[in-house]
């Protein structure tokens, strides 16, 4: 367990750093690039799935909302975003990286992790429903709401268009809530 942590730490450590470098530089520039939003969300993801598979689950759950974030930046882009809003998404980034460290802090000291992080995940969300223009649910909310609707992968392919003998089968999987994925 001790190899699984330290290599746990190193890896957090660095791309926090990574991170860092990357917003000090995009700010110097009043925006993100695709690269670094592309960028913020592999970090994100990755921070978000080994904290998960260790069972960090404030880690886990600041970086999945920030993946969420980057996620609806990557696909909308920023071009509707004036200057305040980068300013604020500036601000949250860094205040999200702060709270990330402090986390990791804590693992490093064999501290318990924080159990409210309520404050910053709904500074997080808010900002995505401020620049979605809507007060819709997250992109993970979607997805689960899709789900529970009965739409689905297997409803988006026309089967008439399938060979009969093709051996194709659809699978649906549900993931309990709160397990990171």
């Amino acid at each position: 367990m001790d190899n699984l942590l330290d290599t746990y730490l190193f890896e957090s450590n660095s791309l926090l750093e990574q991170l860092d470098e990357l917003l000090i530089n995009a700010e110097k520039n009043r925006d993100f690039t695709s690269d670094d939003v592309n960028e913020i969300f592999r970090i994100m993801h990755t921070i978000k799935g080994s904290s998960a598979m260790l069972e960090f689950n404030s880690l886990m759950t600041i970086a999945h909302h920030i993946e969420d974030l980057f996620f609806y930046i990557r696909e909308h882009g920023m071009e509707g975003m004036d200057s305040s809003l980068k300013t604020d998404l500036f601000n949250l980034m860094f205040k999200s990286t702060d709270q990330l460290r402090e986390e990791i802090h804590k693992v490093e000291n064999n501290e318990p992790l924080s159990t409210n992080i309520d404050s910053i995940i709904t500074e997080i969300n808010s900002f995505l429903d401020k620049i979605s223009g809507s007060q819709s649910d997250s992109p993970a909310q979607e997805k689960q709401a899709a789900a529970a609707s009965g739409t689905d992968a297997a409803a988006a392919v026309p089967t008439d268009e399938l060979p009969a003998d093709n051996g194709a089968c659809f699978i649906r999987v549900f993931f309990d809530e709160g397990c990171g994925m």
